[in-house]
């Protein structure tokens, strides 16, 4: 009886565990309507949130990108793109402030739908030995912020 009971609420346990682990996100009709409107051929989307904060993941001609809503309104749209792309001062920014790092990623960010070249932000993940950052600047290469990314996540 004892072994019963004691596979019982083993069983249980790891099915709460397992539903856990697959728990759906939920995301409201309006986020992906509007994510449909900005990028229509958007596959695979991955869905996260955190607090008031809903972001989609995916890819699109080889180079990810992250949407990110806040409160169901387009916040920020981030586009992959090549470290080659930045523009010559954040280069030359990231160069004489953080030294010891090197880039690993770069990318677009544009705070509407509507791309505007014009008023772009640029981001770059920078890492040096375990440490990984990401600094956001502008196209003068004024930095506009820097966070650190906990170990393996890289969105």
């Amino acid at each position: 009886m004892k072994k019963s009971i004691l596979l019982c609420f083993v069983l249980l346990f790891s099915i709460s565990l397992y539903a856990q682990e697959k728990k759906e996100i939920i995301v409201s009709e309006k986020v992906k309507v509007e994510l449909t409107k900005i990028y229509p051929m958007a596959k695979d989307v991955k869905w996260s949130k955190n607090f008031e904060i809903t972001r989609a993941s995916f890819m699109e001609d080889g180079k990810h990108i992250n949407v990110i809503f806040r409160a169901d309104t387009l916040y920020m749209n981030m586009i992959e793109t090549e470290i080659s792309a930045l523009p010559e001062p954040v280069k030359n920014h990231l160069v004489k402030y953080y030294k010891k790092y090197s880039i690993i990623r770069a990318g677009k960010i544009y705070s509407s739908a509507i791309r505007d070249d014009k008023k772009a932000l640029f981001g770059a993940d920078i890492q040096d030995g375990s440490i990984t950052k990401r600094v956001i600047c502008y196209p003068n290469g004024s930095e506009m912020s820097v966070s650190n990314i906990p170990d393996g996540k890289k969105d």
